[in-house]
């Protein structure tokens, strides 16, 4: 009777959205203690290293765990990125002297470090590209660059934050222009419309409601920072010294039209 050939036990490949989530938690870095070698060259588009197994997707390659099911095998915890000298050797012939438990220190304090960097270059509206998987697969990589001059990728908070700063800034330009149009439409039927769409969206979508739902879904936003993702070339400085110089003249009793004079004290007084 012919023996029947067992098949080789082969994982499948990580999702794209789990590959990204990896590079973006390696602050395009290398995880090894002590390298930083880029994972991923966004000028060229190439990518450097690789997104590494600690634990071998297929059977007989290193640290295979028979006991490890799939998901847990193609899931966020079990993948690391490594430039592609050190993915060589953790999986080279001396693959026996990184162990699991060696790999997941060297990720989770590697994914430590770079959380506590603490850079806010992020915010600003994302650049992307877009790249073809191994597998044949299109996977969107949307990037900002660090303060120092890094490529680094979204990760899923920041880039939940960068899309309701783009929702934030859409509504305030919606409020900002249908008064505009309304004091410029010189048709009567034009403004007639314009103020129906304005009303529609007055009552439909409850403005302020709506404005203040955004801002706290950013509560760990600086306005500041904001002030940098509205205004153009993302540097907020010229509006806020202006908005200083301002404040001080208020402060000092001059008038300023777009300060109400809700209150009034000694310092404002004549």
């Amino acid at each position: 009777m012919e023996n029947k050939k067992k098949d080789l036990i082969e994982h499948r490949h990580p999702t794209p959205a789990t590959q990204k989530n990896v590079l973006a938690a390696s602050g395009n870095q290398c995880a090894q203690p002590g390298c930083s070698n880029r994972i991923f060259d966004l000028e060229h588009e190439t990518l450097l290293g690789t997104i590494a197994h600690i634990k071998a997707r297929s059977e007989y390659g290193p640290r295979f765990d028979y006991n490890q099911k799939e998901e847990e095998n193609r899931s966020f915890g079990n993948l690391l990125g490594l430039c592609g000298d050190h993915s060589k050797i953790i999986d080279g012939p001396k693959w026996k002297d990184f162990s699991g438990e060696m790999l997941t220190t060297w990720k989770k304090e590697h994914e430590e470090r770079i959380i506590g960097t603490m850079d806010r270059s992020w915010i600003k509206p994302a650049n992307s590209i877009i790249k073809m998987t191994q597998e044949g697969t299109k996977l969107q990589f949307t990037y900002w660059i660090d303060s120092k001059g890094n490529p680094r990728l979204h990760s899923k908070q920041q880039l939940a934050i960068i899309n309701v700063l783009m929702s934030l800034n859409m509504q305030l330009h919606k409020i900002c222009s249908l008064p505009s149009h309304l004091n410029d439409a010189k048709n009567s039927d034009i403004a007639n419309v314009l103020q129906q769409s304005w009303a529609k969206f007055d009552t439909e979508n409850s403005v302020l409601g709506d404005l203040m739902t955004l801002l706290a879904m950013n509560g760990n936003i600086t306005f500041a920072e904001l002030l940098g993702f509205l205004v153009e070339g993302n540097d907020p400085t010229p509006i806020i010294n202006e908005g200083t110089k301002r404040l001080g003249n208020f402060a000092n009793g001059e008038d300023v039209p777009l300060v109400r004079h809700w209150f009034k004290s000694d310092t404002t007084e004549d």
